[in-house]
Parts: C-alpha cells; sequence; structure tokens
C-alpha cells in the first residue's frame, strides 16, 4: 500500500449501487453512482459541498459546429545532429519570461539552456553537482517578477536560483519533498507549488514570497492507494491563483478546488481506458515483481511472502486518463491514457467550469512524460523527431469564437 498526495479521489467500482470507497480521514468527491445515463451535457450535486455541481459531458462537446482552438507552431529549438547547446538528450523541465525568453533543463549533460524568442541561444546557466549553482534533477523551472530563474532540484531538495544573467544568487533548501511532477509556478512575487511532507503524510498548496516566507498553506488529502499495476493512481493540475483539479487516473471523473481548499466543481466522461488481455495482465505481474526483486536487493532485504498479485485481480482496462494540464487561461487540459492519448497530440479541453468543449489536436506530438507550458495564448511544448531526439517548441494557441473558445 502506497500513500501519496491527492485532493481527491472518486469510488473504483466498476458498475452498479457500490458505495464510495472510504478515504480516510476524508470523503471529498461523491458521485451519484445511480444517475440516470448522461445525456449530452448534465449538471448534478456534489454531496457534501454547498453549491458545488459535478458537470457530466457526453457526446462531441460545445464546440460541435463552432470553430474551435487551433494550435500553430511558431519556433522550434534543437538540432538532430552535431554539437551545441540546442542538442538536448533528455528535457526535462521548460519554462518562459515575459520577454519570450526560454529555458530548458536538459539531462545530459545537466544544464538549462537560456534562449531568446527567436530561437538564438543566450547563455547556459548551471551545471551537474551538490555545490552552489548546481544541481541534480532540474524538475521545475519558474522565472520570478526580478526575472531570476529558479531551478526546482528534487535530488538535492532545494531550490538553485540565478539571476537574469545566469550569476548564481542563492540555494535555498527545501524542507517539504517535492511532488512529481513538479506542481509550481511563479505569479508575480509569490512561489505558489504542490507541497507534500517526507513521508508522504501530508499535502498542501503553499504560497510562499521571494525570501521563501509561508503566506498560506492550505491542506489537501492524502489518500491511500494500491500500487496495482494498471490500477487508478493519484492525479493533480496547478493552475493561475492555486486553482487545482485533481483525482484518479480512472475513472473520468476530477474536482475542482479554489486557492482556498474549497470545493467549486467536479467533471466526468463517461469513457472507459483500452482493454486489457489476459496476456497483457500477466506479464505486467511478473515484471512488476522482477522490479520489486531488484529494489529489495539493493535494499538487502526479501521480498515478503504474498507480495505477488495475481493476473486475475488486475483492472480489465487500462485508466482512462493519462495527464492533466491548466493553461494560463484556467482551462484543463486532458491526454488520455493507453492508445487515444499515445501519439501526444490529442487533448480534451473543459472550460473552468468543467464544461467539456471538444477535441483538440496538436500539429506535433508533445512528448509522453513531459509537461506543457502555457504563457497567455503560448503553449511551450518537447517533442521528438523520428529517431527520438528531443525539440522544443513554441505553439500560439488560437481560441475560435464558439462553445466557450472565446
Amino acid at each position: 500500500m502506497t500513500r501519496s498526495p491527492v485532493t481527491d479521489t472518486a469510488d473504483r467500482s466498476r458498475g452498479g449501487c457500490s458505495l464510495l470507497r472510504s478515504l480516510a480521514p476524508f470523503l471529498f468527491f461523491a458521485f451519484n453512482a445511480c444517475e440516470p445515463a448522461c445525456q449530452r451535457t448534465q449538471e448534478h450535486p456534489l454531496a457534501g459541498h454547498t453549491d458545488a455541481v459535478r458537470v457530466e459531458s457526453c457526446g462531441p462537446g460545445a464546440w460541435e459546429g463552432q470553430p474551435a482552438w487551433e494550435v500553430v507552431e511558431e519556433l522550434r529549438i534543437g538540432q538532430a545532429e552535431g554539437e551545441g547547446p540546442a542538442v538536448f538528450s533528455r528535457v526535462q523541465s521548460i519554462t518562459s519570461d515575459e520577454e519570450g525568453h526560454i529555458y530548458v533543463a536538459d539531462s545530459r549533460p545537466l544544464r538549462v539552456e537560456v534562449f531568446a524568442s527567436d530561437g538564438a541561444h543566450l547563455r547556459t546557466v548551471g551545471r551537474e553537482g551538490r555545490g552552489p549553482g548546481e544541481f541534480r534533477w532540474p524538475a521545475g523551472l519558474a522565472v520570478d517578477s526580478r526575472r531570476n530563474l529558479w531551478v526546482a532540484d528534487f535530488a538535492n531538495r532545494r531550490y538553485s536560483i540565478f539571476d537574469s544573467t545566469g550569476g548564481h544568487v542563492g540555494t535555498p533548501p527545501r524542507t517539504a519533498a517535492f511532488s512529481s511532477p513538479w506542481e509550481g509556478r511563479m505569479e508575480g512575487d509569490r512561489l505558489i507549488e504542490h507541497a507534500v511532507s517526507p513521508d508522504l503524510s501530508d499535502a498542501r498548496v503553499e504560497v510562499r514570497d521571494l525570501e521563501l516566507n509561508l503566506l498560506e498553506s492550505i491542506p489537501v488529502p492524502v489518500a491511500e492507494w494500491d500500487d496495482v499495476p494498471f490500477g487508478p493512481a493519484p492525479i493533480m493540475a496547478l493552475g493561475p491563483q492555486g486553482v487545482t483539479w485533481a483525482g484518479e487516473t480512472d475513472p473520468y471523473r476530477l474536482v475542482r478546488r479554489d486557492a482556498t481548499g474549497r470545493v467549486t466543481g467536479g467533471l466526468a466522461r463517461p469513457l472507459t481506458g483500452d482493454p486489457l488481455s489476459r496476456r497483457q495482465r500477466r506479464e505486467a505481474v511478473e515484471q512488476s515483481m522482477s522490479q520489486h526483486a531488484q529494489v529489495a536487493a539493493l535494499a538487502g532485504v526479501e521480498v515478503p511472502e504474498g507480495a505477488a498479485w495475481d493476473w486475475r485481480d488486475l483492472p480489465e482496462h487500462r485508466p482512462i486518463l493519462g495527464a492533466i494540464w491548466i493553461d494560463d487561461t484556467g482551462y484543463l487540459w486532458v491526454r488520455l491514457h493507453g492508445e487515444r492519448g499515445a501519439d501526444g497530440r490529442s487533448f480534451e479541453i473543459f472550460d473552468e467550469a468543467g464544461v467539456f468543449l471538444g477535441e483538440l489536436m496538436l500539429p506535433f506530438p508533445m512528448k509522453l512524460g513531459t509537461q506543457p507550458h502555457f504563457r497567455g495564448d503560448l503553449m511551450y511544448a518537447v517533442t521528438t523527431d523520428e529517431m527520438g531526439r528531443d525539440f522544443v517548441v513554441r505553439a500560439r494557441v488560437g481560441r475560435g469564437g464558439g462553445g466557450g473558445g472565446a
């Protein structure tokens, strides 16, 4: 059993009028399991939350018959061959600033490359290590109101801060563990991030000033979940002003909370993940046990008896949700798991109220396992070529006039 931070969790049962799974010590997201079948878009009260509704959406969404959004690639940074700062091996995180500078954290060698808005290389920042101005896992980047670059370093459990010329400013420690992937953002002179305790028993959305003084701390619940292959896992996105969407990767149900932690709404879609064959479930159990054995060997312990799963206890389908993000204007982007999201191009878009707008196709495949960065109408993402080499793309998101897209 693994404990993981999550702002809300829904019932895992697959049919009938099953009771919602008990969460200790919270029960946050109650859906009525015996409601009529979804017809287009319906609103249902969220049990236990005054004035909050869940929006259940069926069909093609509000964009049907109206102009949808269009994503147009404007700039691509990277080289397929040779040497230089634009030859990326494995991009870990990206961000931008108000002047349009693009910051790219790459893993081999570990460093942050800074590019101008036209793609010209400006400077290299930092290097691998444990000393001042060095980092070991630059999993998150953000630029503050002073134009300083913050590098969230998971492995060293600290931030590395650099000024606009690349000079090292400071290395403040991080007392809490970072969430993975890093859910953090700069809003002016405030750092907003999802923070968890080292033992994963406590989770919060924290707001700090640029000296890291704590301004606000909003508790978010921690739910227990079984680390079963293909089983539901916690999922969360942090948006502007501390708004979050969260739930599990299965079923397709998410809850929205404001910056105070109050539930303000939810959404649902009647979709199911790709089916799993007996062979796939058996192989998943074997692979999982092999990984456990490797970890146990490194730790010098034995895998406890009864640790293996029976493949028949695994879900019969993959989780439906792959990843979620909130853009700079408050819209929710959802990437589905499995074949429907495998190409990295297809996203389902929801407005701030949870109304499903429709499907959006990117003109490039976004690399799975990476996070996009949004600034206004601009989207920055990692893509790959046919050989699997990383590139960074800047694209403009044109929002049409219909169906909530204005």
